[in-house]
């Protein structure tokens, strides 16, 4: 579930930059029908998934800085509704009414009523109800239009060119990264009820939530720690959970650069955010490979040799899966090679970043290392087509990576991968009290409604326990 591109509605006289600059509101268009349009009530801590409408719908409505507009039935009222009222045949316009958050009501219309209809008419895998709404979004100008209409969803030619239109869950990610930026509680937020949770906790819930090993797996670091009374193997488990969570937040400023009009600027927070990115993920993975070799009884002094690279280290953990997962070609050796070339850049020339344009459009981009290329494009079309991870040549035998859908193609392989290795890790030569958590919290701020909640705000797969 990534966090999808958004192309900016076409702007008029009198407009600000877009949301993600700073200069003005996200405007959000939902389609929803009135039972998926219901603020939460409240209590929410427990053991039911949150309904993910529900959240969407009360983070728009609870939030100032989201200019909210919604379709209305009949006899629907409140801040936002929108209305559609008969056609103009005279004038060729399709009018609407929507309410503005002062009391006041505002007469819209959408242009070309005939055309609308006749593109309709000619299309019979679409009703002219979605190509209304397409119109509608677009002179709306909305940022995102949140559906469930398969049509709307669908829909391509000349109404989809301004439209972004997304699904439920899709929209809670954007709207998530949306508000993260000035929000420091928006994390976990709900109406009704006074328990939040700050944007790094709510990281570090989203971040548990994708790695259901790693209650088992840190429970013995800290309990190693307690029978010790050495907390290296605590400071362990903190490093890797942490790193991962700046990795989210790295993520989050990889997405508001490229959400940005293409410059200079965005380039080079784009680049920098993306060499983070990688130095984190890479550091995760070191922090794993260090209690793994601790957990197969290793010695300390030996813990700088450890490393998913190495195979003869791998041989003498004597686990096989663990030893097998990381041959060279496999999955995961093809994921971790790709983020330590990412990562190395650091010790040479760096990454760089261009600014290019086809048309009226502009993207920003980041140069990939010319010696390591053809081996990072190699090893990630066996992870998924070469196609899907928005790599591009703009100049002769240089090739550029659009660093929001790389970072968004690797996620899940990063998470599963690091499972894999949680779930496999000899924790037998640890040292115990006898206190270990084989499972994940039902409880408090690992609940599964607080889990569900942060994994959606992060465009992350919610747990299913």
């Amino acid at each position: 579930m990534p966090i999808p591109k958004l192309n900016e509605p076409t702007r008029r006289a009198g407009d600000k930059g877009g949301p993600f600059s700073g200069e003005g509101p996200l405007r959000v268009l939902i389609d929803l029908p009135a039972d998926l349009r219901q603020v939460e009530a409240g209590p929410w801590e427990g053991p039911t998934a949150p309904v993910l409408e529900h959240i969407l719908w009360s983070l728009c409505q609870g939030s100032s800085d989201i200019e909210l507009h919604w379709l209305a039935q009949p006899g629907e009222t409140g801040t936002g509704a929108v209305h559609f009222q008969e056609p103009d045949l005279s004038s060729d316009h399709w009018p609407f009414m929507f309410s503005k958050n002062d009391g006041g009501e505002w007469l819209g219309a959408v242009p070309m009523y005939r055309q609308l209809k006749r593109i309709a008419d000619e299309d019979p895998t679409r009703s002219l109800d979605s190509y209304a709404k397409a119109a509608l979004s677009g002179d709306l100008r909305a940022h995102i239009t949140v559906t469930n209409d398969p049509d709307l969803l669908n829909l391509t030619g000349f109404y989809a060119r301004n439209i972004n239109a997304l699904t439920a869950a899709e929209a809670l990610a954007v709207v998530g990264l949306y508000l993260r930026k000035d929000d420091p509680y928006v994390g976990a937020w709900a109406p009704k009820v006074s328990f939040n949770l700050g944007t790094h906790d709510a990281a570090w819930v989203a971040v548990r939530s994708q790695l259901p090993s790693g209650w088992r797996w840190s429970s013995a670091l800290v309990d190693h720690s307690k029978a010790t009374d050495d907390d290296y193997a605590t400071l362990l488990f903190g490093s890797f959970f942490e790193r991962l969570v700046r990795m989210l937040n790295h993520r989050d400023n990889i997405h508001r650069a490229i959400l940005q009009r293409a410059d200079n600027q965005t380039g080079h927070d784009a680049t920098e955010a993306l060499d983070t990115f990688m130095f984190n993920v890479v550091g995760a993975f070191d922090a794993a490979a260090i209690a793994a070799h601790l957990g197969a009884g290793r010695q300390f002094d030996d813990r700088r040799r450890a490393g998913w690279q190495s195979k003869d280290w791998r041989k003498g953990l004597g686990v096989p899966p663990l030893y097998e997962m990381f041959h060279r070609n496999r999955p995961a050796d093809d994921l971790f090679a790709v983020c330590r070339l990412l990562r190395n850049t650091v010790h040479g020339a760096g990454l760089g970043s261009v600014v290019a344009s086809s048309g009226s459009v502009r993207e920003t981009l980041v140069r990939l290392p010319h010696a390591e290329a053809a081996e990072f494009v190699d090893r990630l079309s066996r992870l998924a087509p070469a196609h899907t991870w928005g790599i591009t040549e703009r100049h002769p035998e240089q090739l550029y990576v659009d660093p929001s859908r790389l970072v968004e193609g690797l996620i899940p392989y990063i998470f599963s991968t690091l499972e894999e290795v949680l779930e496999h890790t000899p924790l037998e030569d640890l040292a115990r009290t006898g206190v270990v958590r084989e499972g994940v919290p039902t409880d408090g701020a690992f609940d599964l409604s607080t889990r569900t909640r942060t994994s959606l705000l992060y465009g992350l797969t919610p747990p299913s326990c």
